[in-house]
């Protein structure tokens, strides 16, 4: 049997364990099903109510951080060039990214927008999301960028008339999201 050392047999194992997060996302649905139980006088009492919630710092799988300006160019420049994926051709999903990173949109707000959505012309130019796709719940009018604009009415006019009332972006749904990126 071969010897592992013991730093990759730690590794291993914490590979195949439950996140910190993700194992209290699962307990706070059951703690909410014991008190659905009990409310419902299915049961007694609730015998989960004495666990309490892990350190999510403490497991920190993932380290999240922003792209850096050359980090960004480069995701731009790459999509650009890139073939169709997930239904969305290469300048589509540059366009997105772009947008994306300028405006913090999620994607249920990009995947909302219509080419009417877009105010190009404007000083300064913008973007609306309408009230029922946006997470505030009011309508969101952001500004973008000049180039931005250009950009983007470069593309839309690639497209025609033909495309008016469309979305402007075909994202794919929601889980295959980031398999796009």
């Amino acid at each position: 049997m071969p010897v592992v050392s013991r730093g990759l047999a730690e590794t291993d194992r914490r590979e195949d364990e439950l996140s910190v997060e993700t194992s209290n996302h699962y307990l706070r649905r059951i703690k909410q099903f014991a008190r659905w139980a009990v409310k419902s006088k299915r049961a007694p009492d609730n015998p989960l109510d004495c666990l309490t919630l892990m350190s999510a710092n403490t497991d920190r799988r993932h380290e999240r951080r922003p792209l850096d300006d050359d980090e960004l160019r480069t995701l731009l420049k790459t999509t650009r060039e890139a073939s169709t994926r997930l239904g969305m051709t290469g300048p589509a999903r540059a366009y997105l990214y772009q947008l994306a990173t300028e405006t913090g949109l999620r994607a249920s707000e990009l995947r909302s927008l219509a080419w009417e959505s877009f105010e190009l012309d404007g000083a300064p130019p913008t973007v609306t999301v309408k009230a029922a796709y946006s997470k505030r719940r009011p309508e969101d009018t952001l500004p973008l960028k000049t180039s931005t604009a250009r950009a983007v009415a470069a593309w839309r006019a690639t497209f025609g008339d033909s495309s008016a009332g469309e979305p402007v972006f075909n994202l794919p749904v929601a889980w295959k999201v980031i398999d796009m990126l």
